[in-house]
């Protein structure tokens, strides 16, 4: 399919929507929700989850990872499958890397496109002596998108990034390595008028994560990880336009202009243990995991024009220092008999934010897989689980205590084959409770003492002409129910592929279909976002490539409102056109 970045991959995911919230960062969201920061997801290269110490939302580096050392990219929206995850969270999203013994290569790639922006990554995997192998991948990339004019001023969202991967095995061994560092422009930021006068984030984000097999059949675990994260966040907006607001800071004027840096930790430790018999598998963990920041800078300018150079010290600053979480878990699955499994699971998580009291929160779940006949597969589940905020959404509360969002999911989810042709249908219903929202009287965010049910549907249908062609539908609606007044995105979507191949020629097409909403008074209309891909592989390990993005320059559309000033309508993608030159060594 010709993904170069991970934003490829999920902007095709069923029941969300994918695009730049207000600082330009490529987010998913719920279908129907706003593009925000969002603390549902959760992101991990192979065993180790990388999201965002402060927001809990991996996208402000990795929207748009390279995925040069990707082999494949897993998704699962399953609240509380333990054996995926022990995250509290409602999706997630693994990248595995590829096997340096399978690769054995070393490759280079060029990327070049119609908005002067390019990408260049190196990529090395071998198998050595002694059962050790390692893989190593270099990337750069610059990449523009169309500006906006808003409120008399252009805004940005470029950026540029560097990824550096390394890993190494070593019999039941495996060293992963990462560091990564992206520069972009804020978008409309924290100013109130949506159009900041100079702004900037960078991020540098690092870590190391060792994995260790125990026992001949391997079924004892370890992992032991420590993250290291720098975020910069600079932004200056003039006291005719409104000033900032920043959500951790309500100081008594408005600021014209911060300066914050922090360095953040996170170290964590996992350990599992499998026992495997004829009918019974049964897993059983605990984890511990530290996240702690330290504000090294917090520079803010008044309207007056005084500059406070110590702010971080300020009582109006309300960051959170600190934050852990620990957990014990087991999760049982049983074969009733050779057509039917059961599978259960819970567990038992305690936690504390710097200010505020020890909790317990309880996640459970219990589920069905069957099999009535031998092509035809059925999966019922029922979960109680719970959402954490993140470091930043409790510093956005005056009172830094905020609840966990609570649900309960009911999921029912069937695949039938014939021959070449699978149909595959998922139904789910949720009520969410606790969520946090934002208070215009507080000017705080607080949780809501209302909830909502959500109930969800998606049908697939997939199509293996033959090994070299492949032809895929997928569409799917949502509908909420109660304290959702307005849909901030499209509720009802899907998708279409073709893949085909002939000789050395491979093409790839893609056609994403987002329907109306309203909002903030305007229709928005539907939208049909077109990508192709050609390759073709030349002599002697060379092969080109084509590919053209929203080609029609109908993407989905979408809109913000700043708190001053009228609402702003954008593309979630740009038409681009990208020329890809690889040699494999």
């Amino acid at each position: 399919m010709q993904a170069n970045y991970l934003s490829d991959v999920l902007k095709l995911v069923p029941l969300s929507n994918w695009g730049p919230n207000r600082f330009g960062v490529e987010s998913l969201t719920n279908a129907g929700e706003l593009y925000k920061i969002s603390t549902k997801y959760r992101l991990y290269i192979n065993d180790h989850e990388i999201s965002s110490i402060s927001t809990y939302s991996p996208f402000l580096t990795y929207d748009r990872y390279p995925l040069d050392n990707i082999d494949h990219i897993e998704i699962y929206f399953s609240p509380g499958a333990i054996a995926v995850s022990n995250e509290p969270s409602q999706m997630i999203i693994k990248m595995y890397t590829k096997t340096p013994e399978r690769e054995n290569a070393t490759i280079i790639r060029g990327i070049l496109d119609n908005k002067s922006g390019y990408m260049f990554s190196f990529l090395s995997g071998k198998k050595l002596k002694n059962k050790t192998s390692y893989l190593f991948t270099l990337n750069h990339a610059k990449i523009d998108f169309q500006q906006l004019f808003v409120n008399g001023k252009d805004i940005s969202r470029n950026q540029e990034r560097t990824h550096l991967f390394f890993q190494c095995k070593k019999k039941d061994w495996y060293i992963d390595t990462s560091v990564s560092y992206v520069k972009r422009d804020n978008f409309f930021g924290f100013s109130l008028d949506g159009s900041p006068d100079s702004q900037h984030v960078f991020s540098t984000v690092g870590f190391i994560s060792i994995t260790k097999y125990f026992l001949e059949d391997k079924s004892l675990k370890t992992n032991l990880a420590y993250d290291l994260q720098n975020r910069d966040i600079l932004e200056s907006n003039k006291l005719s336009d409104g000033g900032l607001f920043y959500p951790a800071f309500w100081p008594a004027s408005t600021p014209t202009s911060l300066h914050e840096t922090k360095t953040m930790h996170k170290i964590a430790f996992t350990v599992n243990k499998e026992w495997n018999q004829k009918d019974n598998e049964l897993l059983v963990g605990a984890f511990i995991r530290y996240y702690k920041q330290d504000v090294n800078k917090f520079n803010v300018e008044y309207l007056d024009g005084v500059v406070k150079k110590d702010e971080k010290n300020s009582p109006y600053y309300n960051v959170v220092k600190y934050f852990w979480i620990s957990s014990i878990y087991t999760e049982n699955k049983h074969n009733i008999n050779e057509s039917n499994l059961l599978i259960i699971g819970a567990r038992l998580d305690e936690y504390k934010f710097e200010g505020s009291s020890q909790e317990q929160e309880l996640n459970a779940r219990i589920g069905v897989i069957s099999y009535p006949k031998k092509n035809w597969l059925i999966k019922g589940f029922i979960t109680q689980g719970y959402i954490l905020p993140s470091l930043f959404t409790v510093e956005a509360n005056r009172d830094k205590k905020l609840k966990p969002t609570n649900f309960i999911s009911y999921t029912l989810e069937t695949n039938y084959k014939i021959n070449s042709h699978s149909v595959s249908g998922f139904l789910s219903a949720n009520k969410v409770e606790n969520f946090p929202q934002f208070n215009p009287t507080t000017q705080s965010i607080e949780n809501s003492e209302d909830s909502y049910n959500i109930y969800i549907f998606a049908l697939r249908y997939i199509w293996e002409i033959n090994p070299f062609n492949k032809l895929e539908f997928n569409i799917w609606k949502s509908k909420a129910k109660g304290n959702f007044k307005d849909y901030f995105s499209p509720n009802l979507g899907g998708h279409a592929r073709l893949l085909t191949e002939y000789k050395s020629w491979q093409f790839y097409n893609e056609l994403v279909f987002k329907d109306s909403y309203s909002i903030y008074g305007r229709k928005i209309p539907a939208t049909f976002n077109y990508t192709f891909g050609i390759s073709k592989k030349l002599k002697s390990g060379w092969k080109l490539r084509l590919k053209g993005e929203n080609v029609f320059n109908n993407s989905a559309k979408i809109v913000y409102k700043p708190v001053l000033g009228s609402p702003v309508e954008y593309q979630a993608f740009d038409r681009r056109f990208l020329l890809t030159l690889e040699k494999v060594f």
